[in-house]
C-alpha cells in the first residue's frame, strides 16, 4: 500500500461538535463528555492509524456514481470513466 507524505490534520482546529461526531461515527473508545483534549487525543490517533486501500476506494465511488447517475446532481462524464476504469485495471495487476 502507497502512504503518502502529507501533512496531517490539524484536530485541535476542530470544533468540539466535530470531535464528538467523529467519536460517535467511527465508535471512538472515550467518553462522549470528554474534554476537547481527550477528543483531540482520540480521533488523531485513529486517524493516523486508519488503513485505507485506495483501490477499493476508488472501485466503490466509482460504482457509486454508476448507480446513482441522474438520482443526484454528481455526474462523470462516461469517456472520463472508461479511461478511469482501464488505469484501475491495470493498477490491480500492478498491486
Amino acid at each position: 500500500m502507497y502512504v503518502a507524505n502529507l501533512p496531517l490534520l490539524d484536530f485541535n482546529a476542530l470544533n468540539i461538535q466535530v470531535l464528538r461526531r467523529y467519536r460517535q461515527a467511527f465508535k471512538l473508545n472515550v467518553k462522549a463528555r470528554s474534554s476537547k483534549d481527550d477528543l483531540v487525543l482520540a480521533a488523531s490517533r485513529h486517524f493516523n492509524n486508519y488503513m485505507v486501500d485506495e483501490v477499493d476506494t476508488i472501485a466503490r465511488f466509482l460504482y457509486t456514481v454508476h448507480s446513482n447517475k441522474g438520482k443526484h446532481a454528481l455526474s462523470i462524464d462516461l469517456q472520463i470513466t472508461k479511461q478511469v476504469d482501464h488505469i484501475l485495471t491495470q493498477a490491480i495487476y500492478l498491486v
